[in-house]
């Protein structure tokens, strides 16, 4: 498959970008888009920002002091009791193994 080139130009307060892709490609992506009930570009653009987002959020890093670490861990090794929701839950099989 060959890598898609794209081309990025400013117009006004907006941008312009275009993408030469596969057409089995814009073929899946307007199917989805039909699917999904919007235009080719509202569900692309959309698509690539909820991408981006994810992308960005999972760089994120969370400091803790020592204080704060040593606590979490002590939540999380906390043994439950008997009539814990936690446990009912636990003991369920999930939905993709039923």
């Amino acid at each position: 498959m060959k890598k898609a080139k794209i081309s990025i130009r400013l117009s006004g307060g907006a941008v312009r970008i275009a993408l030469r892709v596969p057409v089995a490609s814009l073929h899946m992506i307007e199917r989805a888009a039909r699917l999904n009930g919007s235009s080719t570009h509202a569900f692309i653009l959309n698509s690539c920002v909820i991408a981006a987002e994810q992308t960005v959020m999972d760089q994120v890093v969370f400091a803790v002091t020592g204080k704060q670490a040593r606590l979490l861990e002590a939540m999380l090794s906390k043994r439950m009791l008997a009539g814990d929701p936690t446990l009912k839950l636990l003991a369920k099989k999930s939905p993709w193994d039923a």
